[in-house]
């Protein structure tokens, strides 16, 4: 088979993938909405709870480590941080540890 057979086969089956993968990412954005909610709710989030990483008085941090020194430093006593719109227990930005795929998305917290 020549290339521009095997390119144009190729073509082909991205046409007919292409809605498949779309509904794919359509529930995958699903997916990670109610997954946040449900977190968010079974956690009792709220955001007064939670410390924002750009809120007014912050300064700007290049990493998360600078994040919870910070957090430390001022003494704040909310339960959660955000950190690039995930949210965090505030002890574990403090202590320097994040789980990997953290559940909560500030733009979910009523």
């Amino acid at each position: 088979m020549s290339a521009s057979a095997i390119a144009a086969a190729i073509d082909k089956l991205d046409a007919r993938l292409a809605p498949l993968l779309a509904e794919r990412d359509a529930l995958k954005r699903h997916y990670d909405e109610a997954r946040s909610r449900e977190w968010i709710t079974a956690n009792n989030v709220t955001r007064a709870d939670v410390i924002r990483s750009n809120e007014k008085d912050a300064p700007w941090f290049g990493m998360v480590s600078m994040f919870g020194k910070w957090i430390a430093d001022t003494n704040r006593t909310e339960q959660w941080a955000e950190w690039n719109g995930r949210i965090y227990p505030s002890a574990e930005v403090i202590a320097g540890r994040m789980e990997r795929d953290a559940p909560g998305r500030y733009e979910d917290v009523p």
